[in-house]
């Protein structure tokens, strides 16, 4: 079964070219083994679009890079509001999702189907439509896989090669040439290695 440790979101390498569109790849760094369970979907900034996964539990949405959701537009806070998305369970069965956002004391407001929210949760339901601060109008998508019957294919053979495992001399800071490999004869000596500049 495959985690989302390994996952990311691919941006465009034309990106300004673009106007900053982005493409997703199925998985974003850093994410754990939570389940993917929708998107939100932008044209706000781009006609291209752009996406962002959402998992079980807090999806963070605001302008800080620290938020799931980041968005880079001057009306939208730090932390403008959360978008959670619980699993229903009755004896140990499905009962279904249940999705609440909540404006978390941002300055231009949350909006849900045209309807400005307060300070507390509201339900959201798959097809609606968020505005964040005055200018992102975000389309939620919910994909409950169990309801729909989708699952890990046992017989899945994948294609994709793993890297090779980090070479990098154990405690060495990684930049630095280790001193048993530095053309100096002077070990106190060390040369770091700048990566190239785009």
């Amino acid at each position: 079964m495959q985690t989302m440790a390994n996952t990311k979101i691919m941006t465009n390498p034309d990106f300004e070219a673009n106007n900053g569109s982005r493409q997703y790849s199925g998985n974003v760094p850093g994410a754990d083994s939570k389940q993917v369970m929708g998107f939100l979907y932008s044209v706000s900034r781009t006609q291209a679009g752009e996406f962002w996964p959402l998992h079980v539990g807090p999806n963070r949405i605001g302008r800080s890079a620290q938020c799931e959701i980041s968005l880079s537009e001057a009306s939208v806070s730090e932390n403008h509001a959360t978008l959670v998305i619980r699993k229903m369970h009755n004896n140990g069965q499905n009962a279904g999702v249940f999705v609440f956002i909540q404006d978390t004391g941002s300055m231009y407001g949350t909006m849900l189907n045209g309807v400005t929210l307060d300070f507390s949760p509201k339900e959201c339901k798959s097809g609606d439509i968020i505005s964040i601060g005055e200018n992102y109008e975000l389309y939620f998508v919910l994909i409950d896989s169990e309801a729909l019957g989708l699952k890990i294919k046992p017989g899945f053979k994948s294609t994709v090669v793993k890297p090779e495992e980090d070479s990098w001399p154990v405690g060495v800071p990684k930049g630095t040439i280790p001193a048993a490999m530095s053309p100096f004869d002077d070990n106190s000596k060390k040369t770091v290695l700048v990566p190239p500049q785009r």
